[in-house]
């Protein structure tokens, strides 16, 4: 019975193998014959989590308990290890007051973490078994809907996707944060704590070698305890490498807002370990955004299923959200290098229909739909690669109309919080000087005197791609506005006005656009000298400041 099990274990790993090389030679003469290779799906990472503190680190305990309760993100496999908190004692930099990485590095070696997520991986017991349930499972799980209907195709079947599943091992990574400043704050309008995060990335390296080890060490059912024995010291032999990949920092913060504060009204009152609890569950979902703008094995690729709509078969499952931004990527065979070349064809991002996947994949799932920004004509197959901005933007621009001058509006895209495409929170100021006919002390008659006027105010919009490279984009908001003449009036006149109108954005580039639009203001509510409100409205002072005004300009997207 044994040497059946262990030929069965051996035909298995030569049957993987054959097919590896089969893809292999499929993959060579591709490029030979100048066939665009559509890389492979994402891979979903795995990550364990560790927490890492210095012996008098303030709010350590509390910290510890809000650390273990911290909601990991769907996106990446969670590996959980026996002890998630590392303690250290007097390694913090004297100016920096970090715990270098390796100090961590060290650390990690010393109490086996590889070996132990390994041992997770292939759900190793005590007594040497393993086996590969998780593995298939996670292999299913991670697989894209076209590799599923590919093998469903052929007679590879699940076996082929056990053979996908097993390269989930190559990616998984421990991050170590390490809260490098958390004090607590007092201010007038709130109190609670603050805090500066620095998360390191490490990865686990394991070569063919150690491979070949674990199923040399793999401990069956029928061996005698001799062998057991023999296979249980072989695998305490297996010491992965684990290669630091790099460091991200961020900071974050929890305030209970007083009771004289708007916040303080609408908002209640929070304990120390709650108010930690949310930073650090803050600090860790910025942290996240942080390694997947700066490490491209964190950004999801796969291919574009369809381009009416753009459609590609990924979803919640890859942490997928409103307004996330993909570059599009054609690769093609370049016969004169040898090389596939690849070439940005365009930008597209996530709109509101995004397909639930969290799960088995299976054949049938429906795909997310995406809508272009910018760029050329999308095709089948192109390739989508996470590229996440800041969300936020930057417009300026002119007017020289009655009521125009020179415009900064700061914007935000606020729709990926509330699951709206293209749905902004913007602030702006404005300045305009010139002669303007101004109310006389007689309050009857006009004269032309020089004011300059300030505006600040905030808008809500909402922008439509029906094309490509083109964006309309409607608005609504209000402003303040106050004039100034100090020769003329000591005190500034303050008007209120509401602003409604739109704009067309053209992309020159896929963070910059250039604008044209219309305003039309009107004004509500009296106007005010300083302090002192008045009986009249803002244009019965000002009888030009009001009605339409188009304008042009530049936007930069970040």
């Amino acid at each position: 019975m044994m040497n059946i099990e262990k030929v069965c274990v051996c035909f298995c790993l030569a049957l993987l193998f054959f097919l590896k090389l089969q893809a292999q030679e499929a993959e060579d003469k591709m490029q030979r014959e100048g066939v665009a290779i559509i890389p492979e799906a994402y891979d979903r990472s795995s990550i364990s989590l560790i927490l890492v503190y210095q012996n008098g680190d303030p709010f350590s305990s509390m910290l510890i308990d809000a650390f273990r309760a911290v909601n990991q993100s769907e996106k990446f496999f969670v590996n959980p290890l026996s002890e998630p908190v590392l303690r250290f004692r007097n390694v913090r930099h004297a100016e920096t007051n970090v715990i270098h990485q390796q100090h961590i590095l060290q650390q990690l070696n010393e109490n086996q973490y590889p070996r132990e997520i390994i041992s997770f991986w292939y759900n190793r017991k005590e007594n040497g078994l393993m086996d590969m349930e998780l593995i298939h499972k996670r292999g299913m799980m991670n697989a894209t809907v076209e590799e599923v209907m590919r093998n469903q195709a052929t007679t590879r079947g699940n076996l082929a996707l056990m053979d996908y599943g097993n390269r989930l091992i190559e990616r998984s990574y421990i991050i170590a944060l390490d809260f490098t400043e958390l004090k607590r704050v007092k201010a007038d309008d709130y109190e609670g704590f603050s805090g500066q995060l620095r998360a390191s990335l490490f990865r686990i390296n394991l070569s063919e070698a150690e491979r070949g080890l674990i199923y040399d060490a793999w401990v069956l059912p029928g061996d005698s305890r001799e062998d057991a024995a023999a296979k249980q010291a072989l695998y305490n032999q297996l010491s992965p490498d684990l290669q630091y990949i790099t460091s991200v920092s961020t900071s974050a913060s929890a305030y209970n807002y007083k009771e004289h504060t708007f916040l303080g009204q609408i908002t209640s009152s929070r304990s120390d370990d709650q108010l930690i609890a949310s930073l650090t569950q803050r600090a860790y979902d910025q942290m996240l955004t942080e390694l997947e703008r700066n490490y491209t094995d964190f950004n999801v690729v796969t291919p574009l299923h369809s381009v009416r709509p753009l459609a590609a078969r990924i979803g919640k499952k890859e942490g997928l959200r409103v307004d996330q931004r993909f570059f599009v990527y054609e690769h093609r065979y370049d016969r004169t290098t040898g090389q596939i070349v690849e070439t940005r064809r365009g930008v597209i991002r996530a709109g509101s229909e995004i397909s639930d996947n969290r799960g088995e994949a299976m054949s049938e799932m429906e795909p997310s739909i995406f809508y272009q920004t910018s760029g050329r004509r999308l095709q089948e197959g192109f390739v989508l690669q996470q590229q996440n901005d800041l969300g936020i933007e930057l417009r300026f621009d002119y007017s020289n109309a009655e009521m125009g001058g020179f415009t900064a509006e700061l914007g935000a895209s606020v729709g990926r919080f509330f699951g709206i495409p293209a749905f902004y929170l913007s602030g702006m100021v404005g300045f305009d000087a010139g002669s303007y006919d101004y109310l006389a002390d007689d309050g009857q008659t006009f004269a032309e005197e020089d004011f300059s006027f300030l505006q600040y105010g905030i808008s809500l919009a909402k922008g439509y791609h029906f094309v490509r490279n083109f964006e309309i984009r409607p608005h609504f908001g209000v402003f303040f506005e106050t004039a100034r003449n100090e020769d003329l009036v000591e005190e500034e006149i303050q008007g209120i006005f509401l602003n409604a109108g739109g704009s067309l954005g053209i992309h020159l580039a896929h963070y910059m656009q250039l604008v044209a639009g219309y305003n039309q203001h009107i004004s509500i509510g009296n106007a005010s000298f300083g302090d002192e409100e008045t009986e009249l409205l803002y244009t019965d002072i000002f009888p030009g400041r009001e009605g339409g005004s188009p304008f042009f300009g530049i936007r930069f997207i970040f």
